[in-house]
């Protein structure tokens, strides 16, 4: 079993964090994959704008630009280049990916732990579902994957 333990849920994150998980988890039993984008954006509220980047045209291709202009072996690790998941990106990668949720335990101090398995090795999703935590504010403090 792989997991995620974690830090830094605030008490009014818990809720909206734990029908999310719930909801990924649903989607995951069925064999075409598809998340209800609505129902996610409403369990996200807010953290819908401030969490996930959603450029402008221009921002979009002055970021192209600088993409391309960019030598290959540094466009992975200059921080200007570097941007928070797209919405549309996440909820592709959460029905792609080649996990199965098991279960999320969320204490009231904030810590807790996701646990799932992979399906497959390397398996996608991982990162996407890391950033599950993420967007309530919560800090990954150790991860156990193979």
């Amino acid at each position: 079993m792989d997991n995620y333990t974690f830090k830094n849920i605030g008490m009014n994150q818990i809720e909206p964090l734990k029908k999310l998980f719930l909801l990924i988890k649903e989607m995951q039993c069925y064999e075409n994959k598809k998340l209800d984008k609505s129902s996610v954006i409403n369990l996200l509220r807010e953290r819908i704008n401030c969490k996930f980047w959603s450029p402008s045209k221009e921002e979009l291709l002055e970021w192209e630009k600088k993409w391309f202009s960019t030598p290959f072996e540094n466009r992975f690790s200059d921080p200007s280049l570097q941007r928070s998941w797209h919405f549309n990106s996440w909820i592709e990668a959460l029905e792609t990916a080649e996990l199965k949720f098991d279960n999320l335990i969320i204490n009231n101090d904030g810590t807790g732990n996701l646990s799932f398995n992979q399906l497959a090795m390397p398996s996608g999703g991982i990162e996407a579902t890391k950033y599950l935590i993420e967007i309530f504010d919560g800090e990954i403090t150790s991860e156990n994957i193979l």
